[in-house]
């Protein structure tokens, strides 16, 4: 308690005491700090303005695409229009602002409501491309790959009890591998069960 702000005293003080729904909604009325969408991208961009920064980005990443319609889309993530990011997006994003992979994680919460899901085969390969430093073309190139091979070894898999903590940390050193190496090693993954968005077993 004794290293909280002011603000965040006064919040922790409201957080803990019984409100009626009524009275929530007048706390937070009241407050008015919210982190909006753009707040969220220039505190990571590390700009006031990430606009240039972002459109350029966007547009190595898919040259054939509007430059017209890009700008549109950042414009409306940076002036509130949108409030939140697609995961495809945010992983992008986060290519573009060459976050390393604790601050992706923290930066997909934000701006998509979860972090990066170690029992998402396509969330790995992300987390993977982003500590290698891959391009948006090369994580598509190994998405495609990792979806061919798994595809060949999807039948008569079950899903295992393993929590999503040992999965992550069983995947930790294929991190590190070749892509060829990480592709094997996530597809035994798959093939003994522990990888599925659908899993719920925490």
């Amino acid at each position: 308690m004794e290293n909280m702000t002011e603000m965040s005293r006064k919040m922790y003080s409201t957080a803990t005491r019984p409100l009626s729904v009524e009275q929530a909604m007048q706390v937070l009325q009241e407050t008015g700090v919210f982190r909006t969408l753009g707040d969220t991208l220039r505190s990571y961009s590390g700009y006031h303005n990430p606009k240039n920064l972002l459109v350029d980005g966007l547009m190595a990443n898919n040259p054939s695409a509007s430059r017209d319609s890009i700008d549109k889309k950042v414009r409306n993530w940076l002036n509130g229009r949108t409030q939140s990011l697609s995961k495809e997006d945010a992983f992008a994003v986060a290519q573009i602002l060459r976050l390393d992979i604790g601050r992706t994680d923290k930066f997909l919460k934000l701006v998509t409501g979860e972090g990066i899901h170690w029992r998402d085969p396509e969330d790995i390969i992300w987390g993977y491309a982003i500590r290698k430093g891959l391009t948006y073309q090369k994580t598509s190139e190994l998405l495609v790959r990792y979806f061919e091979r798994v595809t060949k070894a999807m039948y008569g898999v079950d899903i295992s009890d393993t929590y999503t903590a040992d999965v992550r940390s069983l995947l930790q050193p294929a991190m590190s591998h070749s892509e060829e190496a990480f592709l094997d090693h996530l597809v035994e993954e798959y093939k003994q069960g522990r990888l599925g968005v659908s899993h719920n077993t925490a």
